[in-house]
């Protein structure tokens, strides 16, 4: 049986892991890209983006073998049978492998004829395209093979060695780019190689620790017919739901750019990156919790894994809550000093997408014990008409004369109508009390971001200008103010206790 209290603290410390993980990491990244596109030069790093953007087109499928791998490990490690946990290991290897070479296969056919008869690439470049394309293929699969080791990583909540790896394959790529001012060969391929290599390493470390930690992780060839039978079916219907999504995504992109032209486009893709840098906060969050709840469901625990769905969704909104609450009240100061020129329509685009993660980041422990319970085929057809007909109106909308923010907005509604499919599906599957999760968890974070955005429009009627010192004020008086409202609307008598005896314990002690 599981001990709750120790799940906590387990949950609380691979968070924190993960948080600094991603913090280096966006760091590093920020650096590492902008000296890689002064060493290539515009034209190359040009070439390499549009080579690998045609690769990683299959992303979404790989997204939907991630999920699916991640799924069937975790429940088998929660169900305690080691014979079958290494059964499920090895065929979902053996899934990867068969895919991966599917792919190659025809991204060596069709990747290569598109690269040369299609895309637009200076003539006297062609040939290292063409090489490009080849290391960014056998990238792809080396990736594609190492799902099975980092999703058994995460099940077993491994959460420091999987921030370790990740470390070091970011640190392996920033030496890469040190090796792109010293070599004397076209530095396109070499990226290329370089790349490509220090995969190979980080796949190899992967291997090497999962061999080593856990003994399902011994590979057999085994072809379990019911397994595969039920694991393609599974891939099938996550890649269905992901593809409705993306086709979602893209088909707003197309839409604002047909009506509204690329200026739009780029307040758009503005608030995408401020967005994601937001939303890495909730997945590292999420990514320590999801096993929890899969376990739960394997184990028939089914009080232990509501309780968890309705802590982890409520914190997921409080911390979204205290993370966008300050872009929200300085918005175009922050873009201001940030962009050279802001893009007009995007303070009201990062806006409206910021709102629209908040009702996401509700749906993600929903997601994750319906996924536990594989009953997914109804969710997935649903959502996929529910978002034809989000494209839809935004369509009829545009054609009609309205303004672009619209998109945004018919999204937000589009996003809680899927979070009342979701809770409806899990409720019929295992008997969710989603009627309690919307009291308990939707209706407080509701209520408390109806009292944050009336702090902020007090604010933006109060203060005209915004200087550093009034910034830095108001912020603090901010993140007070909504941790206050969390602390007595939003927190439970038990979670009170919990605040307090910490605060009790590690501070106050201290002093």
């Amino acid at each position: 049986m599981i001990n709750i209290s120790d799940n906590n603290k387990r949950i609380a410390k691979n968070t924190l892991l993960l948080y600094g993980r991603m913090a280096i990491m966006l760091v590093v990244g920020l650096f590492t890209s902008r000296v890689v596109l002064a060493a290539l030069g515009i034209r190359d790093y040009g070439i390499y983006n549009v080579v690998g953007g045609v690769v990683s087109l299959f992303a979404v499928l790989t997204g939907a073998m991630s999920i699916t791998t991640s799924r069937f490990l975790t429940y088998t490690l929660g169900e305690g049978d080691k014979r079958k946990l290494s059964v499920t290991f090895s065929t979902s290897v053996n899934v990867h492998i068969l895919l991966g070479v599917g792919i190659a296969v025809l991204m060596e056919v069709l990747g290569v004829w598109f690269l040369n008869t299609h895309l637009n690439v200076p003539k006297e470049r062609m040939w290292a395209a063409n090489w490009v394309l080849q290391f960014s293929i056998l990238t792809f699969v080396i990736n594609l093979i190492n799902v099975p080791y980092t999703s058994i990583i995460i099940s077993h909540e491994r959460m420091n060695i999987y921030a370790y790896l990740s470390l070091f394959d970011v640190f392996v790529k920033l030496g890469i780019v040190y090796a792109l001012y010293v070599t004397p060969y076209d530095r396109l391929i070499t990226y290329s190689i370089f790349l490509c290599a220090s995969n190979l390493l980080v796949q190899i470390l992967y291997y090497v620790y999962c061999k080593r930690s856990f003994e399902e992780c011994t590979y057999h060839f085994i072809v379990d017919k019911p397994l595969l039978k039920e694991m393609f079916e599974f891939i099938g219907w996550t890649f269905w739901g992901n593809a409705a999504v993306t086709a979602k995504d893209q088909g707003v992109t197309i839409l604002l750019n047909i009506f509204f032209g690329t200026t739009v486009n780029a307040a758009q893709g503005v608030a995408t990156q401020v967005n994601g840098v937001v939303n890495r906060f909730i997945q590292n969050f999420m990514t320590a919790v999801d096993p929890q709840i899969t376990k739960f469901y394997s184990m028939n625990d089914r009080d232990n894994m509501y309780k968890l769905i309705f802590r982890s969704a409520k914190f997921s909104a409080f911390l979204m809550l205290v993370l966008i609450s300050p872009i929200l009240m300085h918005v175009n100061s922050i873009l201001g000093v940030w962009l050279v020129e802001v893009p007009e329509h995007a303070a009201n685009f990062v806006c409206l997408v910021l709102i629209y993660s908040l009702i996401e980041c509700m749906l993600n422990p929903l997601i994750t014990a319906l996924l536990a319970s594989s009953k997914i085929k109804a969710y997935e057809i649903l959502i996929t008409i529910t978002y034809s007909l989000n494209i839809l109106s935004i369509y009829l909308l545009f054609k009609i004369g309205s303004f672009p923010e619209m998109a945004i907005i018919l999204n937000i509604v589009f996003k809680l109508i899927v979070l009342g499919i979701l809770s409806n599906q899990c409720k019929r599957n295992f008997s969710f009390p989603a009627q309690k999760y919307f009291k308990k968890v939707v209706g407080i974070a509701a209520l408390i971001s109806c009292l944050s955005i009336v702090m902020i429009v007090v604010y933006k009627n109060v203060v005209t200008k915004t200087t550093i010192p009034s910034f830095i004020v108001s912020c603090i008086l901010m993140e007070m103010i909504l941790l206050s409202f969390m602390y007595i609307f939003g927190m439970e008598s038990n979670e009170r206790i919990f605040i307090k005896n910490i605060i009790n314990n590690k501070i106050l002690k201290r002093k």
